[in-house]
């Protein structure tokens, strides 16, 4: 039987599941006008902040961006919507290669892993979404893939005026031993010259604006240089940029890195 026969048929027997369906939930909702819990101190739901940074470095703990070591938070809601206090949340973690301590959210890896660990947080019989932090080597050095390039411009289509990643790779090279890339870890780019801002900016590869990317599982990251040519002050110019990669709030071998896109107008 063709799959266009089978289209015409499916229609009708959606359509009576479909009123079925309708009349079970019309039904069940009716049943259940009554049973609501408006109760402003019983949890409604419950939400995992922000992870604090997407990798753990083995046998360490959880840090921030700035190197401090950060626990979980999560926060649980009444059914009107405010925040609860006094509540008791609970931390798990749902696969090997890190733990939680429950009560404080404190995360501890031990083993890194290709796959990223999950968690989540349980408060009043209700669990969160699993949010994932990744487990890693310890990030050593950073080298630029590309520490020159050459951007050529177009006063009448801007989309072309937009320059490659600026490509870096961060690795755990653990002395003479072969390097292995360090995924998931940030990597923060700022622009040194030109002073105007307006002149260039940095993107991420939908277009929008961006600071920081984060390392795939090759161990690379790169933001764009988008620039508006107007307001060269030659027609031929450079924008420098820096790439930064910390850990512990301290940054690591070979970093900052240095990039020079070298920006000229076009055929």
């Amino acid at each position: 039987m063709s799959r266009s026969h089978d289209r015409a048929r499916v229609p009708l027997r959606i359509t009576s599941l479909l009123l079925a369906a309708a009349t079970v939930a019309t039904i069940a909702a009716a049943g259940a006008c009554s049973d609501i819990n408006t109760d402003p101190h019983s949890v409604a739901s419950i939400a995992l902040d922000t992870i604090p940074f997407p990798a753990v470095v083995a046998n360490d703990t959880l840090r921030d961006s700035l190197g401090i070591a950060r626990p979980l938070h999560a926060t649980a809601y009444n059914p009107q919507g405010d925040p609860l206090t006094g509540v008791a949340i609970t931390y798990l973690v749902a696969d090997s290669g890190a733990k939680v301590d429950p009560a404080t959210g404190i995360v501890v890896a031990d083993t890194a892993r290709a796959t990223p660990v999950r968690i989540v947080a349980e408060a009043g019989g209700l669990q969160t979404m699993p949010d994932t932090i990744y487990v890693v080597p310890e990030p050593d050095s950073v080298v630029a893939v590309n520490p020159a390039d050459t951007l050529a411009y177009s006063l009448s289509d801007s989309t072309v005026n937009v320059s490659k990643p600026l490509t870096v790779k961060v690795m755990h090279r653990n002395g003479i031993a072969a390097a292995a890339p360090v995924r998931a870890w940030l990597v923060s780019y700022s622009i040194v010259s030109p002073s105007d801002t307006l002149v260039a900016q940095l993107v991420g590869d939908n277009g929008r604006s961006a600071r920081v990317d984060t390392t795939a599982a090759d161990g690379t990251a790169g933001l764009r240089v988008r620039i508006r040519p107007g307001r060269l002050s030659a027609a031929n110019d450079s924008v420098i940029v820096n790439a930064m990669v910390r850990i512990l709030g301290v940054p690591i071998t070979g970093a900052p890195l240095r990039f020079v896109l070298q920006v000229k107008p076009g055929s």
